[in-house]
């Protein structure tokens, strides 16, 4: 069984042109464009290389579809860490110098996310960075389960820390559409205003 490490590496070098793109339209500058996509790549993304497996041809053919013979490829991962960049944003340990935009990694890691999930009709802003964000911390003591009512208050601390415009439950429910189009939060079942926030999202490719 070998990896196909070669492949990996082509999938890298495709997710950082793509962040590039995404953090440079978020007014990255670029001066530090570079130092924020490897402080990125390095704390929220993990790539995993395809594995090749080799088979036996069987001894006896039943038919000519060649059924159980040559090789398959097991898929290499993706996976996205949603849940420990938030965490890492709070703890003050993921900055950049000279700009104070917080937001700017989640909301390239949610790009990113749209792109893989292809949702690219989903329009992701700054508010949709500051709702995760704050979802994320609504449910940190209650298995990651945020209810709009301290979404809402977690945002508000922001917007007062940071100087940011107020969201309205309106503007955060709307981004919670959002980030539910692109996978990163699923509503709880019979519950009008809760949802799970996911830590971590995976995805395959060859």
């Amino acid at each position: 069984m070998g990896r196909d490490y070669i492949r990996k590496e082509q999938k890298k070098a495709e997710i950082e042109k793509l962040l590039r793109e995404e953090m440079r339209s978020t007014g990255i500058p670029e001066t530090v464009l570079e130092d924020a996509l490897r402080k990125l790549m390095d704390s929220a993304i993990r790539i995993s290389p395809p594995e090749e497996e080799s088979r036996f041809m069987e001894m006896i053919v039943m038919n000519s579809s060649a059924r159980g013979g040559g090789r398959s490829t097991k898929p290499g991962n993706i996976r996205l860490d949603l849940g420990l960049l938030l965490e890492t944003i709070a703890g003050g340990t993921l900055t950049l110098e000279s700009i104070n935009t917080w937001w700017t990694f989640p909301l390239a890691l949610l790009m990113v996310l749209r792109s893989l999930s292809r949702n690219l009709s989903v329009q992701l802003t700054e508010s949709d960075a500051v709702t995760i964000m704050a979802m994320w911390q609504a449910g940190i003591n209650n298995g990651l389960i945020a209810k709009l009512a301290d979404i809402k208050a977690h945002a508000d601390l922001h917007a007062k820390k940071y100087g940011r415009n107020v969201l309205s439950p309106a503007d955060i429910l709307h981004s919670i559409t959002n980030l539910v189009a692109i996978g990163s939060v699923t509503p709880i079942k019979g519950v009008a205003d809760k949802w799970k926030v996911h830590e971590e999202i995976r995805f395959i490719y060859r």
